[in-house]
């Protein structure tokens, strides 16, 4: 880690968004594209770095009321177990939820990849994190948090990233999720609604949702499996050339259509189709299944999973809702979080 002294306090914040699959999941890991959008849920990076004669970082994590402090020793020999870690699940020794081992390890990874690229000051460093991103829903809650950090960790190094930002982002995602498409960091980012694929992106002018459709995210809690093990078992289940992959693609470019002729029959018809292809690769638990039916035949909308999904248990993170009707009443009866979404 390449440090600069500095003499004088130096104090930096940045914001970044959620993100939102409208369709494509899984399918971007293929090559296909999917269409992403930010929504309004924020992540927060505060850092303020005083004079000391040896680099020492205090990080707090505000919305899990967790602090820890550590030397430049630490992160160094803390960096590079999870290095360690992450070269066993590469060679499948380990699964993908025991590279980063406590709520940390996120940044103190990206914290030394930035070091790798960019000179960064000595001094006492406090790392204040908040989000008000559901954490494991699907809404990219780790990808906003490596984006804040690395925007924050430019302004205090006075330094760019440049064309590397993307790739970094991407990389330090890896850690979390075993094989990141790049989708999250590169939505966040870009904080404007996108097709991705192959790891480049066109930027989209969608306007509003086709009326009489609104938009609710509800939360149909914690996935039992991470995101990296749901991505592995398709993997293991669906290959690279599959042609429900195929599939996938169409859905996105027929929904993508939908939206920009304001058909709001056919964008119900194309968020359902996605839907089905996510239980076809198994990602959507039955429970969930059953209740988001029960829903759509008392709302005449429709429903999808946004993020990796379930391979087990009965939840499976954020559901994208489109309707005239609000879901409030399915909501309260079967006491599940939503909340309204402007699209």
């Amino acid at each position: 880690m390449n440090f600069q002294t500095t003499s004088q306090t130096i104090t930096a914040h940045s914001q970044s968004p959620a993100k939102l699959i409208v369709s494509g999941e899984h399918a971007v890991v293929y090559g296909q594209p999917a269409l992403s959008i930010p929504i309004p849920l924020l992540s927060h990076c505060q850092i303020n770095i005083s004079a000391a004669d040896k680099t020492h970082f205090e990080i707090a994590l505000s919305d899990l009321a967790q602090s820890q402090e550590f030397s430049l020793a630490d992160v160094e020999q803390l960096t590079s177990n999870i290095e360690m870690r992450y070269k066993h699940f590469q060679d499948n020794t380990l699964t993908i939820d025991q590279v980063l081992k406590t709520d940390f390890d996120l940044i103190l990874i990206t914290l030394k990849k930035f070091s790798d690229f960019c000179k960064i000051p000595t001094g006492r460093w406090q790392i204040i994190i908040s989000s008000e991103i559901p954490l494991e829903r699907g809404l990219g809650s780790s990808a906003s948090i490596i984006v804040s950090l690395l925007k924050t960790l430019e302004k205090v190094s006075q330094s760019k990233l440049l064309d590397n930002f993307f790739s970094l982002a991407q990389a330090i995602e890896n850690y979390q999720h075993g094989n990141s498409s790049g989708l999250d960091p590169t939505t966040i980012y870009q904080n404007r609604p996108l097709i991705y694929q192959n790891q480049k992106f066109s930027e989209l002018n969608l306007g509003k949702l086709p009326q009489p459709l609104n938009a609710w995210l509800i939360d149909s809690g914690k996935s039992k499996s991470s995101t990296g093990d749901t991505v592995s078992h398709v993997r293991n289940h669906f290959k690279t050339h599959h042609d429900i992959w195929q599939q996938f693609s169409n859905t996105t470019q027929q929904l993508l259509t939908a939206w920009q002729t304001n058909n709001a029959q056919s964008l119900l018809k194309c968020i359902h189709s996605n839907q089905q292809l996510l239980c076809q690769i198994g990602v959507v638990p039955k429970t969930l299944q059953t209740w988001l039916t029960e829903l759509e035949q008392q709302t005449a909308g429709v429903g999808k999973v946004c993020g990796a999904g379930a391979i087990e248990g009965d939840s499976a993170g954020i559901v994208l809702f489109l309707s005239e009707n609000s879901p409030a009443e399915f909501c309260q009866k079967h006491q599940l979080t939503f909340f309204a979404l402007d699209l």
